[in-house]
Order: C-alpha cells, then structure tokens, then sequence
C-alpha cells in the first residue's frame, strides 16, 4: 500500500442489551431505557451480582431466523447479525456479485489481561472469588 488508500464507511450495526440494531438502541437510549436487569443466560447463583446487561436470547434468535442466519456461538451470532445489517445499509443484498469487503467487530469483553486475573481467580476460589 502506498499510504493513499481510501476507506468508505458504508454500513454500521450495533448489538446490545438495548436493542438488535442502532434504532432500537438509540430509541431506548433517548426513552431513558436501560439495558440492565436479572442476568438469565448463565446460572448466577455462586456470583456476587445478579444484574447484567445482556442480549436477550429470544430477540437474537428472532433476528437471526429473520435473516436466515443459522445460530451456531452466541459470540459470532451476534456477529454475524450487525454484520449483515451493516452489509444491507451499505446496499449489499443476498444473492449480489461477490465483491471486496471487511467488517470490523468490537466486543465489550475487556481486555486479555483481566480476563485471564478472573479465569485464574474462578479455578483458584471458584465462583465467589470472580
């Protein structure tokens, strides 16, 4: 590459406890909605807290069904929705002429560094030490 080349946003998409899209989120957002409530895709009870934000299971299969994308991780379900909801935004239909993309996916997991202190911290004291 010589240092020119260019790069078109055309499409973005978020995932997130507040909605499936950038519309439904920034609508619960300016409703004064949170995405906070009882955690419900993992057993909590050995935890300090009960209270995440979380995608809801339901919603994403939905939308998953929707867009005939077959569930396989939850991770990369929720990958491959906002990546084809970024993908329509920017004019790109199923079934169109192959063309040259990228897709660049952020995640709230945090850093590699804390993961590993509550990896480490979950063998060593089980789940009241995370």
């Amino acid at each position: 590459m010589n240092g020119n080349t260019r790069v078109v946003v055309t499409g973005v998409s978020s995932i997130t406890a507040l909605g499936l899209d950038e519309k439904t989120m920034w609508q619960n957002m300016l409703a004064g909605k949170i995405g906070l409530g009882t955690i419900k895709s993992l057993d909590t009870s050995e935890c300090k807290t009960h209270i995440g934000g979380e995608v809801n299971t339901d919603e994403l299969s939905a939308a998953l069904k929707a867009r005939q994308i077959s569930s396989s991780d939850r991770n990369i379900d929720m990958v491959m929705l906002a990546a084809a909801d970024a993908l329509t935004q920017a004019g790109y239909a199923p079934g169109s002429p192959p063309i040259h993309a990228a897709t660049i996916a952020g995640t709230c997991l945090g850093s590699s560094w804390a993961m590993y202190a509550s990896l480490f911290s979950l063998y060593e004291k089980g789940l009241r030490g995370v």
